[in-house]
């Protein structure tokens, strides 16, 4: 070895573990498709465009998760008057096959959003939720209810639901976190909105047309958050199938972990006190 080449070696410098470890998808929204790995690629983090975007996806989680917020006023009528021979555990079937579809299915819509854009999906999701009102107006029975309600709508709520958050990601990568809480603001509006319109529809209207008002209502916030909500990132070229290895990403699983039970603990304590306060 000649007295050059030692002197090249000698002045190597170590790589540092950061260094060994970091790869060009290391900083990449988790599950991006390769396509958006690149350097270059960059999300505009506000904008008209963007922050109408968050303005759309809060109408949509108000009219959506917001309705399953107040269920209990719902729940409450039918106990009193179509459901009154059913008990209360019977009749929260109704409510609880509603909203395991609204979150169960999301894990499916998820792939088939990557694949097809927000478009269509907000748009079937809307409709069959609107129609869904529209129909539970005229429902007497209770596998009426179970079916359009329970079943139907909550399919509707899960095209919804995961639209209006997953869209978000388009726009959004640091402040994701603050357009999330923005849009879910609103399921905290209807929430509250909701029960505070029913309670003197139901006292003056009656059953079927304060049912109509809510549709009406339901349909301002739905066509809002179809005309402004729209995608951005390319759409992918893999089907609609769930793909179990996210949950090998510790972040993933802890955080479903923590959405899960917060959503559990929130809706439990709506339930309960929309019964209690809202009596009819």
């Amino acid at each position: 070895m000649s007295q050059d080449d030692f002197l090249a070696i000698s002045s190597l410098q170590p790589l540092s573990l950061s260094q060994i470890t970091k790869s060009p998808e290391h900083d990449a929204p988790f599950g991006a498709p390769p396509s958006l790995l690149s350097p270059p690629y960059t999300f505009p983090e506000g904008g008209l465009q963007a922050w109408l975007v968050v303005v759309g996806s809060f109408c949509v989680i108000a009219g959506s998760f917001g309705f399953q917020s107040s269920i209990g006023i719902f729940q409450s009528y039918w106990l009193m008057h179509q459901l009154s021979s059913y008990s209360p555990s019977e009749i929260g079937w109704i409510s609880a096959v509603n909203i395991f579809l609204t979150l169960f299915l999301g894990v499916q819509i998820g792939p088939m959003f990557d694949r097809w854009g927000p478009r269509w999906l907000l748009l079937s999701g809307s409709v069959a939720w609107v129609a869904s009102l529209f129909i539970m107006a005229q429902c007497e029975t209770y596998w009426q209810f179970m079916l359009v309600f329970g079943t139907v709508a909550g399919v509707a709520n899960a095209l919804l639901t995961t639209t209006g958050v997953a869209v978000v990601a388009h726009w959004f990568e640091a402040k994701r976190g603050q357009a999330n809480g923005i849009i879910f603001i609103g399921s905290s509006l209807g929430g509250i909105s909701i029960p505070l319109m029913m309670r003197p529809l139901l006292e003056r209207l009656g059953w079927v047309w304060a049912m109509r008002v809510l549709a009406l209502y339901i349909t301002v916030l739905m066509l809002i958050g179809n005309l402004l909500i729209r995608g951005r990132l390319p759409k992918g070229t893999r089907g609609g199938a769930v793909d179990l290895r996210c949950f090998l990403d510790s972040r993933f699983t802890w955080a479903t972990i923590g959405i899960a039970g917060i959503a559990h603990t929130t809706m439990c304590v709506s339930f309960g006190y929309c019964v209690d306060e809202y009596r009819l």
